[in-house]
């Protein structure tokens, strides 16, 4: 279970990089163009990103193995719950401990693409995770 474990943090930093990291920023960038916001992208800003990407990827991946252990059901879905759970929390530390709640003024187009673009990344994420802990994973390392 420990070998599982060190994957699903290599794998998280991987994904959490290009997927929570990259993707994020992209998501970031489409929102601005969708309500015509002049697009200020920094270095600084873009490490930052791809840093909070890989760190959110190699804290939440590990759950993904307490996930398999559940059952064969949730076995197959552990990606997709991955995903949901990650970006909950996400959504809960970016309310309450960023002090957010009833404090986003932005037009509802936004509000929505912000919505629908970050939910399908965390999703991606999730799934790719799974892909890639079952990738370099033996078969053996799920019964021990």
């Amino acid at each position: 279970m420990t070998r599982r474990i060190g994957i699903a943090l290599a794998a998280g930093l991987v994904t959490g990089f290009l997927i929570l990291g990259a993707g994020g920023r992209i998501a970031m960038r489409v929102a601005a163009y969708a309500i015509t916001a002049s697009p200020d992208m920094t270095v600084n800003g873009t490490l930052l990103v791809l840093g909070i990407g890989s760190v959110w990827g190699c804290v939440t991946a590990p759950f993904l193995v307490l996930l398999e252990r559940v059952g064969p059901r949730t076995r197959r879905h552990a990606g997709v719950i991955l995903g949901l759970v990650s970006l909950l929390l996400a959504v809960l530390i970016f309310a309450f401990v960023g002090g957010f709640i009833g404090g986003i003024v932005a037009p509802p187009m936004f509000i929505a693409l912000g919505v629908l673009l970050f939910t399908t990344l965390f999703l991606v994420n999730g799934l790719a995770v799974q892909a890639l802990v079952t990738r370099w994973s033996p078969p053996a390392d799920l019964t021990d």
